[in-house]
């Protein structure tokens, strides 16, 4: 996935890419660890879910999706109907 040029190691490019995406995915565990607590408990998980199928089901409810993104309307869209 971050071995773009698929050599069996990533460069520091690469690392980056990936260092991103654990930290955005820590951040994301965060915003659902309501106590701080270092785990999500069952209050917090149900939340973690509701939201996510919220967002996807906002994202599978669109039928024009230009080339594989969405577009900056849709996407606000997305957004505010995940959070609602």
């Amino acid at each position: 996935m971050f071995d773009r040029k698929q050599s069996g190691s990533i460069d520091f490019h690469e690392f980056q890419a990936l260092w991103k995406y654990v930290t955005d995915w820590q951040n994301c565990f965060r915003s659902f660890d309501h106590d701080n607590s270092g785990s999500i408990d069952r209050r917090e998980l149900k939340n973690a879910l509701t939201t996510f199928g919220n967002l996807l089901r906002c994202l599978l409810s669109f039928s024009i999706i230009i080339s594989g993104f969405l577009v900056s309307g849709q996407f606000v869209t997305c957004v505010t109907c995940a959070i609602l």
